[in-house]
């Protein structure tokens, strides 16, 4: 019995998860001593971008925020009206879809502000 289990113990390099074991730290070694596994990434990349024929569509527009823009209609940031007016005219052109990545972070004052106390004069809310 002392030489069956001194046998196994012998052979743990036989058992699958040192196999396994050793895959992964060649792998690791590899990795950290080449640039095998990025170069070959590369590569697998670069085929895959060029195996298609397909042709970017003509109907794709980009409408940025750029210097003129800021000219015609005004200082950043522009006000949550004017973005309103930008999607609905694109909504009203059929674009599909539309993304809008601009974020507001700052509260926007509104224009009519200043006729609150005018308002709250002559305006009581229902008790």
């Amino acid at each position: 019995m002392a030489t069956k289990s001194s046998s196994k113990k012998g052979q743990f390099w036989r058992a699958d998860w040192f196999a396994g074991v050793a895959i992964v730290l060649a792998v690791m070694l590899l990795n950290q001593a080449t640039d095998l596994i990025g170069a070959l990434e590369r590569r697998f990349y670069d085929f895959a971008s060029t195996s298609t024929s397909r042709q970017p569509s003509d109907r794709v527009a980009i409408i940025a925020i750029d210097d003129q823009s800021i000219a015609n209609i005004g200082r950043w940031p522009w006000s949550r009206d004017i973005h309103a007016k930008l999607i609905d005219q694109l909504a009203a052109a059929k674009a599909k879809p539309i993304v809008h990545t601009v974020f507001f972070i700052a509260p926007q004052v509104a224009r009519g502000l200043s006729y609150t106390p005018k308002i709250n004069g002559r305006w009581r809310p229902a008790s």
